[in-house]
């Protein structure tokens, strides 16, 4: 049976909504290009959806960027799905002491159902099996709802701060210091 967690609706009253069934941590010698499809198809609807575009890009032109990362050593695709099919994915990769995770999505239909916490779930315990000190990302600064996600998670700002490429939307770094470890430097 399906995990089903309590929402309120839009009328007011109570929705029981489903929550992923599944998260799988796969490395990325074993992914393949539907996964990888699928988690860029993700990534442009949910990038769509935050930016409120009336259509989202092709999720083709999604593909480069994850393959890049999934092409650093030790890289690990991080799927949720719930009995419709995937949910969401996270990307990331070792750093040295620290793991990075470079992508975090999850498909509009499930947002606030519990799958970036079980993502990010996902990530901490594949980051501390690996021996990571922390995780560190970087996130779009006008991206509120990313924010509040990461921060309910412990997350903290580091300071640093770029513009991300090709947009050259600000973006800030955050870290997270993995249980039973403590972090040596900030950058």
């Amino acid at each position: 049976m399906e995990p089903l967690l309590r929402r309120d609706d839009a009328d007011g009253g109570a929705a029981m909504i489903p929550v992923p069934t599944t998260v799988r941590v796969l490395t990325a010698a074993g992914t393949t290009e539907r996964e990888v499809a699928c988690a860029a198809r993700i990534w442009a609807g949910a990038t769509a959806r935050r930016d409120d575009l009336a259509a989202p890009e092709l999720w083709q032109g999604k593909l480069a960027g994850i393959r890049t990362r999934l092409a650093l050593p030790g890289a690990v695709l991080v799927v949720a799905q719930d009995r419709h099919g995937p949910t969401g994915f996270a990307v990331a990769a070792p750093r040295g002491s620290r793991a990075e995770l470079f992508y975090l999505a999850v498909e509009p239909r499930a947002w606030g159902h519990g799958t970036a916490t079980a993502l990010l779930s996902a990530v901490e315990r594949w980051a501390t099996a690996i021996g990571a000190v922390e995780l560190v990302l970087w996130v779009l600064d006008d991206n509120v709802r990313a924010h509040d996600v990461y921060a309910r998670h412990g997350w903290t700002p580091t300071g640093e701060r770029q513009h991300a490429e090709p947009s050259g939307r600000l973006e800030h770094r955050l870290r997270l210091t993995l249980p039973g470890r403590r972090a040596t430097s900030r950058s």
